[in-house]
């Protein structure tokens, strides 16, 4: 209840700052307008029609709250239909260019997990702010996923029996930075 009120309340407060919904929507389209003549003015390798779609998605996921600010379900909703195709591009594009071995793969691992965590958190306000046990236990869990790619990836990179406590020190210190990098900020 008090969420909502205080929701509304920054709301009312936001809106003589905000452009108006049809302006928001032209200043998008204009963008994405933009995007899609710079990628095809580029001479990009093939396939360049994928590398162009999962470029343009993800600049569209990585614009889109900057530029629509109307709080209700539908621009969420959008929000997060566009992070979910902006991930899923990134992970057709570097599956699609990964070199098969376990030093590639699991630095592409790595890339994925930190990207889609970050573009959830400039998506959707929630995964912000929001402070609460599934909140904590999602961090420790993609914390933990964390630590386990750069260990595995330290570790078959300088390989042998002695590398291993380097490897876990060095993952663990990373692993407690990525925790906090996405643990849940104060609201302002």
């Amino acid at each position: 209840m008090e969420s909502e009120f205080k929701e509304q309340v920054e709301s009312s407060l936001e809106t003589p700052y905000r452009f108006p919904f049809p302006v928001q929507i032209f200043l998008l389209v204009l963008l994405s307008l933009v995007t899609i003549g710079v990628l095809y003015t580029l001479s990009i390798p093939e396939p360049a029609l994928m590398i162009r779609t999962s470029v343009f998605m993800c600049v569209l996921a990585i614009v889109y709250p900057f530029f629509i600010h109307t709080r209700n379900r539908i621009t969420h909703t959008v929000a997060f239909a566009l992070f979910g195709g902006g991930l899923a591009s990134m992970v057709a594009l570097t599956l699609r260019f990964i070199q098969v071995y376990w030093r590639g793969a699991l630095l592409a691992v790595i890339f994925l997990e930190v990207m889609a965590v970050e573009l959830l958190h400039h998506t959707t306000k929630i995964f912000r702010t929001r402070k609460n046990m599934g909140i904590y236990a999602l961090d420790v869990v993609l914390s933990a996923g964390f630590f386990v790619l750069v260990f595995l990836f330290l570790w078959n990179s300088y390989g042998g029996p002695l590398a291993w406590f380097p490897s876990v020190l060095l993952a663990f210190g990373l692993g407690m930075l990525f925790f906090y990098a996405i643990i849940p900020e104060q609201e302002f």
